[in-house]
C-alpha cells in the first residue's frame, strides 16, 4: 500500500527541495542592504539597474487597463532569446527563494491577485517552468 503524501514542488533541472511559491514585491523605499535580497526585473530608476526582462511600455493618457500588460505579454512571446532569459532570472531568483521587484505591487505567483504588474507576469511564468508539483 502506498503511503498517502503531502504535494511537495520539485525544481527542474535541479536536484529536488520544497519551494515557496515566487513573490513580488514593492521596491518603493527599499535601500541598501535591502536591495541585496530582490531581483529587480524594471526599467532603471532610483539607483536600479534595468533588467533585460523590464517592460518597455508605459501608460499612456486613454489607455484601457491592462494594455501595458497585454503589449508587455505580445513583447515577451516574440523574443527569440526568452528561454535563455528565463532561465537566467530563475537562477538570479537562485532558484525562486529572492522575490522580482518592480514598483507596482506586493503579490506572490498563483495566489490569485489580480495582475497588475510585469514582474507578476514574469513570476508565473517561472512558476510554469521551473517548478512542478508532483503527488
Amino acid at each position: 500500500m502506498r503511503d498517502e503524501q503531502e504535494e511537495k514542488p520539485l525544481l527542474l533541472d535541479t536536484p529536488a527541495k520544497p519551494l515557496s511559491l515566487i513573490r513580488v514585491v514593492n521596491v518603493s523605499g527599499l535601500r541598501g542592504e535591502a536591495r541585496k535580497g530582490v531581483v529587480y526585473v524594471g526599467r532603471g530608476f532610483a539607483g536600479w539597474m534595468a533588467h533585460p526582462l523590464g517592460n518597455p511600455f508605459r501608460p499612456q493618457a486613454g489607455d484601457l487597463p491592462g494594455t501595458c500588460l497585454t503589449l508587455y505579454a505580445e513583447w515577451l512571446s516574440r523574443k527569440k532569446n526568452l528561454d535563455e532569459l528565463m532561465r537566467k532570472l530563475w537562477i538570479q531568483t537562485q532558484l525562486g527563494a529572492l522575490p522580482l521587484g518592480c514598483w507596482c505591487t506586493d503579490a506572490t505567483a498563483g495566489d490569485g491577485s489580480p495582475i497588475i504588474c510585469h514582474a507578476q507576469i514574469l513570476a508565473d511564468m517561472l512558476r510554469d517552468r521551473f517548478v512542478v508539483t508532483t503527488g
